[in-house]
């Protein structure tokens, strides 16, 4: 029983959300940072503001995901470790960085995604074929993405209100057409029915879905449903009991707008639902069979209406991909699929997928007022099954478990930007290890590498004991006495000489231990003067030479490496010899002086003493040169000398 009890205690301080290592005090600081969205990741839902239905997402998926509990922790590290300014930015961040790095991502990435990605991104470079795309959202494609599909030769059709970026005006045309106004729905309805303002092609080989997120836009807009509101609100009316009534508890105080069901709080909402029902049903309806579609997903990693957009999509094309880029530098993720299957897409069998997926996005409840986020989501138990394809690495489709766990770095990337990296546990994984060698194949190589390896070890072997030996036979051959410090007028004596051995009175007794431990630290020879011999007095002798030579003797004697680096002088680095070359003023050019020049033109003279060809060819210019000139019959009989008054020739400037 004890032993289930702890069992029970792990698994409810797992339970909690919060790492093992958190004090109580961090506790309580990560639970009120994290606890105000109500999302359960700690990061709130700028995009679609639907933080109960995200919560109800994360804890059915918390248990059976370890790459989600991977970048719950990165997340709550960061609310443990940030200022309260710096979480507030941490939040922030990643719905700014969109669109960052399409070049890697739409090159690199998705080659890596997709097997056929690369064969069919490059097809018209290759086939020098037109190929054109559909690029159909709120923004355009960023400068990155058109130069990388421009290069690749790809044209395109631009739907969306924005101009786009200046520079790709030769290989898209925009079309202006509002996905998420519903003043333009009629437009958007032509163009699904029989082409509208972008008839040519019919079908297109590459669609691209592109809803954004705009803070700026969002603060401004105001809902027309909300101007009516306040009308109504000024109009004088009788007084009822449901004016002063509260919205219902459940709805959390983040969400913030209008109405009295569902969860869409707000016109702005139900502008990106429109924008992002609008954009699917053109790109469907446009694509070519076997063709590939992108959709750029701005918000949350972990959201209901993303399970439902993967789910949906699986069902008319073969593969459905979700991935992200790595690093702090974009936030974006991407559904990339590829192999569209039309005839299932259009066909009106119940259960095949085309029919549920054209009924949603044509129904009525699509419209202004109605549609709801909560509508875009799919059962518990079909969320926990779509989230667990591709879970593993088994298989050739890439699900959630891997965008998680890129997530988990994108967000520890993004603490270390902000200047954490020291508070946040990194883990570094080896690049490689070196292999060990088969027993019982020993090649001759190895053999002879290891001779080479002894003998090796044997001379330097030898060397060091050279090297320490010299030294020594130099100290027993010419050993340095120092005199004792005379008077303050002699100078200081140093002999040179065989050693002499001490006598019986002047050998020192062997020292005991005690005091062997107290002895002090044997002081450096002090001069005949009394000082270091790094120091000088004011009152030496006028010959300084002699007095230097002695220092240097003293330092060779001492070898104080510290005083042998004092003395080092560095000599000044030598001058580079100077060569005559075209680059010197003079000679610069041939038809005028370089910039800078007194001369206004070359100095002929010094070129033609340099090089022997100029030489020769200012001879000629001196003297003329003998050319023939035919005449109008053609017969080469005249000559002129190209100094002449009136010839073609070349003209000098002593002409």
């Amino acid at each position: 029983m004890a032993g289930i009890e702890e069992d029970d205690e792990e698994q409810e301080k797992r339970l909690d959300g919060m790492p093992d290592d958190f004090t109580p005090e961090d506790r309580i600081k990560v639970m009120s940072r994290m606890g105000k969205n109500n999302t359960g990741i700690g990061l709130p839902d700028f995009v679609f503001r639907a933080p109960m239905l995200v919560r109800d997402s994360f804890d059915s998926l918390l248990k059976v995901s370890f790459s989600l509990q991977d970048m719950t922790d990165n997340v709550m590290n960061a609310a443990k470790s940030l200022k309260d300014d710096d979480w507030i930015r941490f939040q922030e961040i990643p719905a700014e960085r969109i669109h960052q790095d399409d070049q890697i991502t739409h090159g690199q990435l998705f080659a890596q995604v997709e097997l056929t990605w690369r064969a069919f991104i490059q097809k018209p470079k290759k086939s020098k074929t037109t190929c054109v795309f559909l690029f159909i959202g709120t923004d355009p494609p960023s400068p990155k993405l058109a130069d990388f599909l421009g290069k690749l030769g790809w044209l395109g059709a631009v739907i969306c209100q924005k101009r786009p970026w200046p520079g790709s005006e030769d290989i898209i045309d925009h079309v202006k057409i509002d996905v998420a106004d519903k003043k333009d729905q009629r437009l958007v309805d032509e163009l699904v029915e029989h082409g509208g303002l972008c008839p040519k092609p019919k079908y297109f080989q590459f669609a691209y879905v592109n809803v954004l997120y705009n803070r700026t836009e969002d603060a401004h807009y105001v809902d027309s449903d909300e101007e009516q509101e306040t009308k109504d609100a000024s109009i004088s009316k009788k007084p009822s009991y449901l004016e002063e009534m509260p919205l219902p508890h459940q709805v959390p105080e983040t969400l913030k707008g209008y109405g009295k069901i569902g969860i869409t709080r707000g016109g702005s909402v139900r502008r990106r639902l429109r924008a992002l029902r609008n954009s699917l049903k053109v790109a469907l309806s446009r694509l070519v069979d076997d063709g590939t579609l992108v959709v750029c997903w701005p918000g949350l990693p972990l959201h209901p209406l993303l399970f439902w957009l993967t789910f949906s999509l699986r069902n008319i094309f073969q593969r459905v991909h979700i991935c992200a880029g790595d690093g702090a530098k974009s936030f974006e993720c991407y559904i990339l699929a590829a192999g569209f299957k039309k005839s299932k897409a259009e066909a009106t069998t119940p259960g095949m997928g085309g029919l549920e997926l054209h009924s949603f996005l044509h129904s009525t409840y699509r419209e202004d007022s109605l549609d709801d986020v909560i509508y875009w989501t799919l059962r518990a138990q079909e969320e926990i099954d779509e989230a667990g394809v591709g879970s593993g690495g088994r298989g050739i489709v890439h699900g959630y478990d891997g965008l998680w766990s890129r997530y988990g770095e994108k967000y520890r990337c993004l603490v270390a930007e902000m200047g954490l990296t020291s508070l946040l546990p990194f883990v570094v994984k080896p690049t490689g290890t070196a292999k060990a060698p088969k027993e019982g194949k020993k090649s001759k190589g190895a053999a002879k590498a290891k001779a080479k390896a002894k003998a090796r070890a044997t001379s330097d072997e030898d060397k060091d004991a050279d090297e320490k030996e010299k030294p020594q036979e130099a100290a027993a051959e010419a050993p340095v006495e120092l005199s004792a410090a005379p008077s303050s007028g002699d100078k200081a004596e140093v002999k040179a000489g065989p050693p002499s051995k001490p006598s019986a009175s002047e050998t020192p007794a062997a020292p005991s231990t005690e005091q062997a431990t107290e002895a002090p630290a044997a002081e450096p020879p002090t001069l005949a003067t009394g000082q270091p011999p790094d120091t000088a007095s004011p009152s030496d002798p006028p010959d300084a030479d002699k007095q230097e030579h002695v220092n240097e003797e003293v330092r060779e004697a001492t070898k104080d490496p510290t005083s042998i680096l004092a003395d080092v002088e560095h000599a000044p680095p030598k001058k580079k010899p100077f060569k005559l070359k075209r680059a010197v003023p003079q000679n610069a050019c041939t038809l005028g002086a370089a910039p800078g020049n007194k001369h206004l033109q070359p100095d002929y003279e010094e070129m033609a003493s340099t090089w022997k060809l100029v030489s020769v060819a200012l001879a000629v210019a001196k003297r003329g040169r003998a050319f023939t000139r035919r005449n109008k019959s053609g017969n080469k009989d005249t000559k002129v000398t190209s100094n002449e008054p009136g010839s073609n020739g070349p003209k000098t400037a002593w002409t």
